[in-house]
């Protein structure tokens, strides 16, 4: 299959997921609430980004000059990929948001081959911190587990 027209069908497939899902959430909202007074308005954030970016995916498939041929899925990434954000999600029940954050993160890319230690060692506690930061601050709301230390 070309990657064009791959690319179109995966960007209808996630434009379809992301409007399903932005279409269920429609009465969970508060009228007259916005993003930092209700934490429902995060998760509609995030389907309008993923719509966005499935348009996008979409446009760039439409637009491109060539279409070259692609191999399917890599089935034994894939599987690692499933099996570590599994890890992670049984994790975030015991210890909480930060420590299976910095744990999960490193983990997943090298699980999926990416191989630089010193961008992930940076990178892994510093995304971490920002979302964590970006929930307590932003929404007003603690991810569960232990927290970081508040900022002055």
């Amino acid at each position: 299959m070309k990657r064009s027209i791959l690319d179109i069908v995966y960007g209808l497939g996630l434009l379809g997921i992301a409007g399903f899902f932005y279409w269920t959430t429609i009465g969970l909202v508060r009228p007259g609430t916005s993003f930092a007074d209700d934490a429902y308005w995060y998760p509609r954030l995030v389907l309008a980004l993923m719509a966005i970016l499935s348009i996008v995916l979409i446009a760039r498939a439409v637009f491109a000059a060539t279409g070259e041929i692609v191999q399917g899925p890599r089935w034994g990434a894939l599987f690692t990929a499933m099996a570590i954000v599994g890890g992670y999600v049984v994790l975030f029940t015991w210890a909480g948001f930060v420590i299976s954050t910095v744990i999960f993160f490193p983990v997943f890319a090298y699980g999926v081959g990416y191989r630089r230690i010193l961008h992930l060692a940076i990178a892994s506690p510093l995304v971490t911190a920002v979302t964590w930061y970006a929930f307590y601050y932003g929404l007003g709301m603690t991810p569960p587990g232990p927290g970081l230390p508040l900022l002055p």
